[in-house]
């Protein structure tokens, strides 16, 4: 044991050997003095300790993603580097298309040269056998022969030829105001006969009562609504020298008229058969008693002059009224050539000779929507319970349904017997009641100023959007601006034979 060296044998040997010792110097190999152990220090050395291991591995991983996407963009840019070819020809293809672009425009600019290539324009030298020495100034600014000099700021559809019409801009196409199918005098709805009745329903009777009455207007026509149809006319005419066989017709609903015709609607509707045509029918649709009012109850084919001078007595105070009838003269000579315009057409100059039948518009409620179809139908002279066997016309009829004022839902019913006669395409007058109804429930939700906004009190403000519809006999519906019907609103008529009456709901 004297011979054992402890000075440079390891602590953990040390103490074992000094253990050992102790247990043969105890003669007990089984019990042992209690071990002394090394605790670690609690305090900010161990602090340090986990700190600089969160440092290091964060940044060991940060080295590793700036490792990743050093290696991905080597990668891509080895792979582009291979592929420079396609590469080129993508940065190449808007170009190349470009270039061929112009080519081929040049190309036709080189190939449609010529008069015949370009509208018309109104020819001052006409010379004939190519003679200058025999030539004359044209006054219709059209040339048999040869011209040789041309005004090219008058250039239109009048002095062009054939071809050249087609390469003309048309400024101002014709345009035709909404017109609801009336019937005619002798088969219209007694008792209501010789007005016009419509009928109406609605779960709520009071509110269908109030936008039922909406459905037409009192006369409105003033200072403010003369004023915008002369600016709407003589920016017309400024227009009618390139399009002189443009009929400026929507001036009659901006002056605000509803209007029903009898007439037979015509396939194409290039011309509105109730304005223009030798068996034209107009009526103007006013609530009850306004033709009383107006002086033209029973009167029959009123001129559009004695119509507006009726329509500003009534709307306006006597000194007002005279103003305004003063000035009447001048839209209708505006529409025939004369007045503040240069030009003007046959169709704009039969316009202004239209003939107009003031006609009183009866309300009439029904029970439900059972018995309003019940007399929609009865109505029909070949219905079986049309006792008198004669026809029972009505111009409309509106179930209101559950239309309040944040939800438009209505039924609209429309006369649809001429709707197939023939088998081949039909076309309905049938825009004119669904206008009615929306400008109805917004001048109730909105006030009157929906009207402004409509366009068919004040002609200053011309906006319109477009609804369309879905099923037979497409239409596309003109309503007032940013506006739109609910899904549960679109048309889905049905065509029948034995029930003429249709509904749009």
């Amino acid at each position: 044991m004297s011979g054992v060296e402890y000075a440079h044998a390891p602590a953990a040997q040390q103490a074992s050997l000094e253990d050992r010792g102790n247990d043969q110097a105890y003669g007990n190999s089984s019990i042992h003095p209690p071990a002394v152990r090394a605790e670690p220090s609690s305090g900010s050395g161990s602090m340090h300790l986990k700190a600089d291991a969160i440092t290091k591995a964060a940044a060991e991983q940060r080295q590793s993603l700036k490792t990743q996407a050093g290696a991905l963009l080597r990668k891509n840019a080895q792979y582009q580097r291979r592929n420079i070819g396609t590469n080129l020809c993508l940065l190449a293809s808007p170009i190349v298309f470009c270039v061929l672009l112009l080519v081929v425009q040049v190309a036709l600019n080189k190939l449609l040269t010529g008069d015949d290539y370009k509208c018309g324009c109104q020819c001052t030298k006409c010379c004939f056998n190519d003679d200058t020495n025999n030539c004359t100034s044209s006054s219709t600014g059209t040339c048999p022969d040869t011209c040789f000099e041309r005004n090219l700021s008058a250039c239109g559809v009048q002095y062009s030829t054939a071809t050249q019409a087609a390469f003309c801009e048309i400024a101002h196409t014709s345009s035709w105001p909404p017109i609801l199918q009336t019937p005619s005098e002798e088969e219209r709805a007694t008792p209501q006969k010789p007005k016009v009745a419509f009928l109406y329903t609605g779960p709520n009777p009071h509110l269908a009562q109030i936008l039922s009455q909406r459905l037409v207007s009192e006369p409105d026509f003033g200072p403010l609504q003369l004023l915008a149809a002369q600016k709407y006319l003589a920016a017309f005419n400024d227009d009618m020298q390139y399009s002189p066989t443009a009929v400026p017709a929507e001036l009659l609903s901006l002056m605000g008229f509803r209007l029903g015709s009898s007439s037979t609607i015509k396939a194409g509707l290039y011309v509105e058969p109730a304005l223009i045509g030798d068996t034209a029918t107009l009526y103007t649709l006013w609530p009850e008693g306004t033709c009383s009012d107006l002086g033209l109850e029973g009167a029959v084919n009123t001129s559009l002059t004695a119509m507006l001078q009726a329509m500003s007595n009534a709307s306006n105070s006597p000194g007002v009224a005279n103003i305004v009838n003063a000035r009447l003269e001048n839209i209708t000579a505006m529409l025939s050539g004369g007045g503040d315009s240069s030009s003007s057409s046959a169709y704009s100059a039969q316009l202004a000779g239209i003939k107009l039948n003031c006609t009183d518009v009866v309300l009439s409620q029904e029970p439900d929507a059972t018995a309003m179809q019940r007399t929609l139908y009865c109505g029909y002279w070949q219905a079986a319970c049309s006792v008198a066997q004669e026809t029972n016309g009505y111009a409309a009829a509106i179930d209101w349904r559950n239309t309040d004022s944040t939800t438009f839902a209505p039924n609209l019913y429309y006369n649809d017997t001429h709707g197939d006669d023939d088998g081949s395409t039909a076309y309905q007058r049938s825009p004119q009641i669904f206008n009615m109804a929306v400008h109805s429930w917004l001048k109730s939700v909105m006030g009157e100023y929906a009207s402004v906004l409509c366009g068919t009190h004040v002609a200053a403000v011309h906006a319109s959007c477009h609804l369309a519809l879905s099923g037979p006999g497409q239409e596309v519906l003109d309503v007032v601006a940013g506006q739109s019907l609910p899904t549960n609103a679109q048309q889905s008529a049905h065509v029948s034979t034995s029930e003429p009456w249709v509904s749009a709901a």
